[in-house]
């Protein structure tokens, strides 16, 4: 694997995390990513910036551009973009918006000059309401719905301005006019939620077609499900395959008829001591690995991308080219902030992953 840039942060820019990449007609990525000044936590103000990947995924080109900021929506942090195909042949643009501590929804944009400029933009989610969806978790459906799975955290009933409850459960939204409107699809809970519940759920295509659903949860693996497609709620249970702390699993379908996963292995339960690890709390976010499958059933032996004990790895968004795909991810140390405060994007080909 090959490391393409290092996003550092500084004094002035304290935080850089959550990244998506797009390809386009030319071949060249756009990549859009989580920049933060404000500070480094997650209601620290922020902006959507952006720039461009060469077409063998080798170097940065042209100069970074803003494309979203925080002020603009007079809210708290603005964070985590997904871009994405529509099937009208426009591009979409969705990131979450965090007006306060108990109010986080998504936003989405549209550009017809696959991201030159954006225009349009609505929330998906019309409600006060503290919706989690992460960088890179938006793949329309076969037939150009879009999905959106996030995870939803209850207020405080007492006092809604104060925070959310830490327990989480999975809510499905749709939309079936190319991002104009979403209804609320389905849910799912854990039945037994302890202090954490589902966090972080997201969803990639298998090779024959059916949904791949994987969530984090705080038993010491990742939650996962297979469905023919998005209108049957899938059957999702603790995958023994994927241990895992409280961090989440990234996943995309490859051109060469493999679906890929990305997460960290090592097993680690929030509120006990071995979560911890070298960097005070990063929840246990190396080594990072990669595994792939065909069916969906059997897959590869992990494979490890990144090893260093001193730093985290999480968030990775995976854009694909011919024969390798780009990662972006956390990767941060204590000398950072911690895990989110840095990012990597790296190059890995196909023939690596076989």
């Amino acid at each position: 694997m090959e490391i393409i840039r290092d996003f550092a942060p500084s004094k002035d820019n304290p935080r850089n995390s959550e990244g998506c990449f797009f390809r386009r007609k030319d071949g060249t990525f756009l990549f859009f990513y989580s920049k933060f000044a404000g500070g480094c936590e997650d209601y620290s103000a922020s902006v959507i910036a952006g720039c461009e990947i060469s077409r063998d995924g080798r170097k940065l080109i042209g100069e970074e551009r803003v494309i979203a900021t925080t002020e603009q929506f007079g809210a708290q942090n603005i964070m985590c973009p997904s871009l994405f195909a529509l099937k009208d042949g426009r591009l979409g643009l969705i990131f979450m918006v965090r007006f306060g501590h108990a109010h986080l929804v998504p936003y989405m944009m549209y550009s017809d000059d696959e991201g030159q400029t954006f225009y349009g933009g609505h929330f998906c989610v019309n409600e006060k309401r503290y919706m989690v969806l992460e960088n890179d978790r938006v793949t329309p459906l076969p037939d150009g719905r879009i999905l959106l799975l996030m995870s939803e955290h209850m207020p405080y009933p007492e006092d809604q301005n104060v925070g959310v409850y830490y327990i989480a459960s999975v809510v499905a939204f749709i939309s079936d006019d190319n991002g104009q409107t979403f209804r609320e699809y389905w849910h799912f809970e854990h039945p037994n939620p302890g202090t954490c519940g589902l966090q972080e759920p997201g969803y990639s295509f298998l090779p024959d077609g059916r949904l791949f659903i994987y969530v984090r949860s705080n038993d010491g693996v990742q939650w996962t499900g297979i469905a023919p497609d998005a209108d049957h709620l899938p059957g999702l249970k603790p995958d023994p395959r994927f241990p895992s702390p409280l961090s989440p699993l990234s996943a995309k379908l490859l051109p060469n008829g493999k679906t890929l996963a990305i997460w960290n292995p090592v097993p680690g339960v929030r509120g006990t001591p071995d979560f911890k690890g070298p960097l005070g709390w990063h929840g246990k976010r190396t080594p990072l690995v990669c595994a792939t499958t065909k069916d969906g059933e059997t897959w590869t032996a992990q494979m490890p991308l990144e090893t260093d004990p001193t730093h985290g790895y999480c968030y990775t968004g995976i854009g694909i080219g011919d024969d390798f795909v780009l990662l972006a991810y956390c990767a941060g140390n204590v000398d950072d902030g911690g895990c989110l405060c840095r990012l990597r994007v790296s190059r890995l080909t196909f023939d690596e992953l076989d």
